[in-house]
């Protein structure tokens, strides 16, 4: 029977061995989406943050075409105003644009949060 409990013991030291590597390889990978994870939460912030400034935009422009308005020298067709006008849409678009990208990024972070993060207890 001795040769069992030899062949057993080395058995068991091959399986703890591997299950250590394959702990250490779930980590690294675990870490890996963690730092993904918060690319995608850095890129969300600085994606508010553009939000704000082109909402910050909108409002200084409609505060200028409000002062044309009461002043009487704003006409849609006058060169100032169209110029206006364009802008307004550029932002908007622009917005738009950042707005999309913000749900994309948080679709991603729930797609972690709903998937990978699950059961890590993050």
């Amino acid at each position: 029977g001795n040769h069992f409990l030899s062949n057993y013991a080395e058995m068991r030291s091959k399986n703890t061995l591997r299950l250590a590597k394959a702990a250490a390889y779930n980590n690294e990978i675990i870490n890996d989406l963690r730092a993904e994870m918060e690319v995608i939460n850095q890129s969300l912030i600085e994606k508010q943050f553009d939000i704000q400034q082109e909402l910050l935009k909108q409002i200084s422009l409609r505060k200028q075409m409000k002062v044309l308005e009461s002043e009487g020298t704003y006409e849609p067709s006058t060169e100032k105003s169209t110029e206006m006008t364009e802008m307004m849409n550029l932002i908007k678009e622009n917005f738009g644009l950042i707005k999309s990208e913000c749900d994309r990024l948080n679709d991603e972070r729930d797609f972690f949060k709903n998937t990978v993060f699950k059961d890590v207890g993050e």
